[in-house]
């Protein structure tokens, strides 16, 4: 295992907004081999658009697997629409995240981020366009003192209603501040075989915001709570489907 205490840590890879790469892109294998990146502090923030992972970008065919993240603590100027993930701040296309996990991902700190409440945070990764499997999200979306802040979902799956068929299989999301599964706004995500439970919102969220037409496939989903047993679950389809 790795523990970066007193460590400023730059990611592997990033960009400057959400799709821009700043240098090459992450686009090998990394395996963990079942250890853990604990304790990870980023400083110096971009002001607007970068992203922040243990890999801040991953395009074109790269794997991450078998690795878990720890404890994130996010400190800068007024950053503003980061993309924050535990594995990956935004992912490319193809790209596979395999048998990882993250605990309490990002901690904002709130004497330096006045605009946390815009960054998209994901558990596993901010912007996924690709395929998650084996893979747990946990506990995101709280500052350091226990407040909730950011978006704080498990899974966050694509975005921008634009078509990926972005896959999640055969994994956990549960006591997420937010949505455990959330297509944000992606209208034809896939999900196979994976648990939501006991997230603050819906444990799973399938709509889009734009797209004339949605496609979800959802096979072997299994939701359920023991608090919060008012919430429902948001499935908004449109057109054809």
């Amino acid at each position: 295992d790795i523990d970066m205490t007193g460590i400023s840590y730059k990611p592997v890879s990033w960009a400057t907004s959400m799709y821009t790469v700043q240098g090459a892109a992450f686009t090998g294998t990394l395996d963990g081999n079942n250890h853990i990146i604990k304790n990870i502090s980023f400083t110096n923030l971009a002001t607007y658009g970068s992203t922040y992972g243990i890999i801040g970008f991953i395009s074109a065919n790269g794997v991450v697997k078998n690795l878990g993240a720890e404890n994130m603590t996010v400190n800068g100027g007024a950053a503003n629409r980061l993309c924050i993930g535990g594995i990956a701040g935004s992912l490319g296309a193809p790209v596979t995240i395999e048998n990882c996990y993250v605990d309490v991902l990002v901690k904002f700190n709130p004497a330096t981020n006045a605009n946390s409440k815009n960054n998209p945070l994901g558990g596993i990764a901010s912007k996924n366009y690709n395929t998650i499997k084996n893979c747990v999200a946990y506990a995101n979306g709280y500052l350091e003192d226990g407040t909730l802040a950011g978006n704080g979902n498990g899974f966050k799956l694509g975005g921008e209603s634009l078509s990926g068929k972005h896959v999640l299989e055969n994994c956990v999301a549960y006591d997420n501040k937010n949505k455990g599964i959330d297509s944000n706004s992606c209208p034809d995500i896939i999900i196979k075989n994976s648990i939501t439970f006991n997230n603050g919102a819906y444990n799973v969220a399938l709509y889009t915001n734009t797209a004339a037409n949605t496609d979800f496939s959802a096979d072997g989903i299994i939701s359920f709570r023991t608090d919060r047993l008012d919430v429902n679950e948001q499935l908004k389809l449109a057109g054809s489907q």
